[in-house]
């Protein structure tokens, strides 16, 4: 069986794969291969006590040839009694790779910048009327003394969003911008 999911965070790999590993504990191979990150993005793979390089990379290559990132392909195994040697192992991972990846709803990925927005209370509906024009979302939101809200916005609407801001007086991190 084959999986595919998509990364939202570094610590996201473990969290799945002890998932799967709970979800399936009899499984012989549990092996898997990941692609993290868009500018520098960092690979990853584990072959799950099969011989070295014979599933890992095997998976890894189809997550580079979907080119695809910010992704966790999982291949599990029962062992059936039949040996199939390393090139039939690889052969069977790379297949099973590329069947989770042509099933999984693959997502164009649009560049986000992040804001930390300080505000008072008194202006949150303003503040969301603002949003309406931008494609944003909102991450978190805390509601103090001060108020704040963390939202990303599409790259090529952030400048404009910011001015938007800043010209409503909106207090913004440039630490997180």
């Amino acid at each position: 069986m084959s999986f595919a999911y998509l990364l939202t965070h570094a610590g996201h790999t473990k969290e799945l794969t002890d998932e799967i590993k709970t979800l399936h504990f009899d499984v012989n191979h549990c092996c898997y291969a990941y692609s993290y990150g868009l500018e520098s993005p960092m690979f990853g793979m584990h072959d799950g006590g099969e011989p070295k390089h014979s599933a890992g990379d095997p998976i890894l290559g189809q997550i580079k040839s979907f080119n695809v990132s910010n992704a966790l392909v999982v291949v599990i195994r029962y062992y059936g009694g039949t040996k199939l040697g390393i090139g039939g192992l690889s052969n069977t991972y790379r297949q099973a790779a590329a069947a989770a990846l042509t099933q999984a709803a693959l997502v164009a990925y649009n560049e986000k910048e992040l804001f930390k927005i300080f505000y008072d209370y008194n202006e949150t509906k303003l503040l969301l009327s603002l949003f309406r024009d931008y494609d944003t979302a909102i991450i978190e939101k805390k509601y103090l003394q001060k108020c704040w809200m963390l939202v990303d916005v599409k790259k090529e609407e952030a400048v404009a969003f910011e001015d938007r801001l800043r010209g409503n007086a909106f207090q913004l991190n440039i630490e997180i911008k």
